[in-house]
């Protein structure tokens, strides 16, 4: 910097104070000179504003618990939250069940009053048992129950009516993660609710075949893997005749300790969700070529004795569990597979002390009616579903009893007791040893599940099934001796379900 630049500073010490003040020209670079100053100052301050509002954001993470409690200190207890449930004031829900007040108290209802002691359950009147889904929502609307247990069926009527309270709201609320559940019920729920969350269900089942090791290696078949049809099934049955084991006959597929022909034939049907009417329900299908190709192998196979078809058990008998496991081929080493549900695991263990069996078993999934459906998975039943009823006036102390009855807390006390249940939640963590995993492994088809449950509530399928079992049952001679073909069972049977069909129609036209 030039020497006279600095002449104006040099003048600010040649005038004494009050003096007379500034020049014009001094007083502007005085102002020059103040504002270049704060601008550098404000320069240099910048960054260390950013770096101490860091650090203090740093601290108050890395001390949030210290703040929080010095703040609590400070402004004293807020005020306690309001249990939604209280402890000390009675919480009365009202519950539909279908299986009575005992059956609700013993599973959910006494463990819930040790946590909240206050509750107490009344019960609505005459919870139907009923395919009647008409009377089921006028039931519903009368008695406004607070939770409710529903068949699966009737989710998807229910919830479009509005009659159910959707728990996605609730479920987000609260923070629940759905992938805590069984992921398949999930979907079979999501599906009847249109894609949304209307019921939650705490247990499930399926089926599965189960298969003998050690009959497959010494017959030298090749032990079967992944999912089966039932064309397939039925020819890995039949390299088993003739085969005997100490001087009895041993069977390539049994069905427990219920060997009839035509329950069997029935049973697997509805496991197939194969349908009995048209598309309308106005006509039977039974003598259709799908139920003939289901018939005839299952009506040879017992003909020629690789399907097991000794004295099960007798109707309206009673049993202990000892003797009914030594009715069954499976149980006792002398079948190579069998059709049972998850339940059957309880037998197979029960029965090691009981009978001493102590075959090398394993399990596949339940057999496809074809290529196109074991594409798709097998279905999956769920009893039945618990849902919030919409008339309910105590919504939030419902879902915390829904929450208890869903948590891993319940599945486990529950698990304790009836150790071979498929629970949603809790169990998916279950020992990879353990036969459970298998049935939690199962690709499930959820339109299937779904189909099979609407069956189940159709008042035609149920006549039209109870018509076609009894009649399989009371021609099992005639069809196993060759006195009468499959193709004329068939043929008789569907024009019974015709006349049936046309009664129940008749029986519709005359109500109110």
């Amino acid at each position: 910097m030039k020497p006279s630049e600095r002449d104006w500073e040099s003048r600010l010490t040649e005038l004494p104070l009050g003096s007379g003040g500034f020049s014009v020209r001094t007083i502007r670079k005085v102002k020059e000179r103040i504002a270049l100053e704060e601008k550098r100052k404000r320069r240099k301050k910048l960054p260390l504003a950013i770096a101490s509002l860091l650090a203090v954001s740093l601290a108050a993470v890395v001390f949030r618990p210290q703040i929080e409690g010095a703040l609590a200190s400070w402004l004293g207890p807020g005020p306690k939250p309001v249990p939604v449930i209280s402890e000390t004031e009675t919480t009365t829900f009202k519950i539909g069940y279908m299986y009575g007040s005992d059956d609700f108290m013993e599973k959910y209802g006494k463990p819930f009053i040790i946590r909240h002691p206050a509750v107490r359950f009344a019960f609505a009147e005459e919870a139907p048992l009923t395919v009647d889904i008409v009377a089921y929502k006028e039931w519903l609307e009368r008695e406004r129950p607070d939770l409710i247990q529903i068949p699966l069926a009737y989710l998807d009527d229910l919830s479009a009516a509005g009659l159910l309270a959707e728990l996605d709201p609730l479920l987000l609320r609260d923070g629940i993660d759905e992938q805590g559940y069984h992921r398949p019920v999930s979907q079979v729920l999501r599906e009847a609710g249109a894609g949304k969350l209307y019921g939650l269900a705490d247990t499930f089942a399926t089926t599965g075949l189960f298969y003998n090791r050690e009959l497959f290696a010494a017959r030298g078949i090749p032990e079967p893997s992944g999912s089966l049809t039932w064309d397939e099934t039925l020819a890995l049955a039949a390299q088993f005749a003739g085969m005997e084991k100490d001087g009895q006959p041993v069977y390539g597929l049994s069905f427990g300790y219920r060997p009839g022909l035509s329950s069997n034939v029935m049973s697997i049907a509805l496991s197939l969700g194969m349908g009995m009417t048209t598309a309308d329900g106005s006509r039977s299908s039974l003598g259709s070529n799908a139920w003939e190709s289901l018939w005839t192998p299952f009506v040879q196979g017992y003909r020629d004795g690789w399907i097991a078809n000794e004295a099960g058990m007798e109707r309206g008998k009673n049993y202990a569990m000892t003797e009914l496991y030594k009715l069954d081929p499976f149980l006792t080493g002398r079948s190579a597979m069998t059709f049972q549900s998850n339940d059957y695991l309880r037998n197979i263990e029960e029965s090691r002390e009981a009978i001493g069996f102590d075959a090398d078993w394993g399990i596949l999934p339940a057999p496809a009616l074809d290529e196109a459906a074991r594409a798709q998975g097998q279905a999956m039943e769920i009893p039945y579903v618990l849902a919030i009823s919409a008339g309910s006036s105590q919504t939030d102390a419902a879902w915390e009893l829904l929450k208890y009855i869903m948590s891993p807390e319940q599945a486990e006390r529950r698990s304790r007791t009836a150790g071979h249940a498929l629970y949603t939640v809790g169990q998916q963590s279950t020992d990879a040893g353990a036969r459970e995993t298998f049935f939690y492994e199962a690709a499930i088809d959820p339109s299937l599940s779904l189909v099979l449950h609407e069956q189940q509530t159709s008042p035609a399928y149920q006549a039209l099934y109870a018509l076609a079992a009894e009649e399989g049952r009371a021609r099992t001679d005639e069809l196993l001796s060759g006195a009468l073909t499959v193709e004329r069972f068939l043929e008789e049977l569907d024009r019974q379900a015709e006349q049936a069909l046309r009664e129940l129609a008749a029986q519709e036209e005359e109500l109110p």
